[in-house]
């Protein structure tokens, strides 16, 4: 009888280190589940703060592309105000061309029309000298 409760209280002790050993893997148990809530209440907390990260992406990329639209609409409208005064510019330059060519035949006509003139006034005073000497005799004749 002795044996047998020795034997139950050795039964009883282990019963006990079993319980023990079963109360620290629930205590390391809770301890995971507490370390595994905490964990996904800061994955949550990331989720969220990747979530309001791509909104501000989207928000940013949608500015992007406005002030690209902007910057094209912008670059088109100079552009084409560029090759409107290079149109201009080129009418310009005809025009002046036209001109120039004009004022060219002008000065042409107006160089040959003196160059005719000092030709006549030479030959007037060509013929003003024939005069003067012809009088000249006419007058020692006449003496």
């Amino acid at each position: 009888m002795q044996s047998d409760i020795n034997n139950i209280k050795n039964e009883q002790t282990e019963i006990r280190q079993s319980q023990t050993r079963m109360g620290n893997d629930i205590s390391n148990l809770k301890t995971g589940q507490d370390n595994l809530c905490q964990g996904q209440t800061e994955m949550r907390a990331d989720i969220t703060e990747l979530r309001q990260g791509q909104t501000e992406m989207r928000s940013d990329i949608t500015k992007l592309r406005q002030d690209q639209a902007r910057m094209e609409s912008e670059l088109t409208d100079k552009i084409r105000a560029l090759s409107d005064e290079q149109k201009v510019t080129s009418d310009e330059i005809k025009k002046l061309s036209t001109r120039q060519n004009t004022t060219d035949e002008n000065i042409k006509f107006l160089v040959n029309t003196l160059d005719y003139v000092a030709n006549k006034i030479d030959h007037v005073a060509s013929d003003t000298s024939l005069l003067v000497k012809r009088v000249t005799k006419l007058e020692e004749i006449t003496k």
